[in-house]
């Protein structure tokens, strides 16, 4: 296998405290796909709390986090209260400390089932028939009302409007590549000081920064090549 994207890649990103810092994206069209989704991130863990916490929230369309120390994937959506919860292979208390590469695509193409992927390979498969239905609800990064989020760096999220395939799931970990195809929120975290987060996907979708502290590393940060 190839080894993953170049260290500068994810060598920043912001701080999350796991209390009361998140960064919020206003609601637009663009965040509210109707077929298909795709997650992903980088994410080196430093601690959690056993409570509900998410990486991506948008209250009644998609959520991901864990619950209970287990790491899941939260599929919510108007007029069913129930969650869904769709575990990875391993624990936050197995991935703390180090860099981990997290994505999750629903509905994949060939059966319409979700898709975890960890640092870039396949780790569990789960049935989910639900739609996903448009709100009006901002998309959070990095916060659970009341607040309550494991702490550590995020760096590179992103938001596709259709199910990557495997083989793009890998490329991004492995290579860093930025394919637009689908791609509707891409925050690289370039910016190392302020409290907005520019989003390069094209669509506008800027956030602002709530609490999370800069980290920056000294080399200069080069941005993927598009495809």
């Amino acid at each position: 296998m190839a080894e993953p994207a170049s260290r500068v890649l994810r060598a920043g990103g912001l701080w999350f405290n796991g209390k009361d810092s998140y960064v919020q994206i206003p609601d637009s069209a663009s965040l509210n796909p109707r077929n298909a989704i795709t997650i992903t991130f980088w994410l080196c863990l430093r601690g959690h709390t056993r409570a509900a916490q998410n990486f991506v929230r948008k209250e009644g369309q998609y959520i991901l986090g864990w619950i209970s120390g287990n790491y899941v994937v939260f599929c919510s959506y108007l007029f069913d209260t129930a969650w869904r919860q769709f575990p990875f292979s391993k624990t936050p208390s197995q991935l703390e400390g180090a860099w981990h590469f997290y994505a999750v695509t629903w509905p994949a193409p060939e059966d319409g089932r979700v898709r975890n992927y960890l640092d870039g390979v396949l780790d569990s498969v789960y049935s989910f028939t639900a739609p996903i239905n448009v709100t009006t609800n901002p998309l959070q990064l990095g916060r659970e009302p009341p607040g309550y989020f494991g702490w550590g760096i995020l760096d590179e999220p992103r938001i596709y409007s259709r199910a990557l395939s495997a083989d793009e799931i890998y490329e991004i970990y492995s290579k860093g590549t930025l394919i637009k195809d689908g791609l509707v929120l891409y925050l690289p975290f370039y910016e190392g000081e302020g409290n907005i987060a520019h989003d390069v996907s094209g669509y506008g979708n800027h956030g602002t920064i709530y609490g999370a502290s800069w980290v920056v590393k000294k080399a200069l940060r080069v941005l993927p090549k598009a495809r």
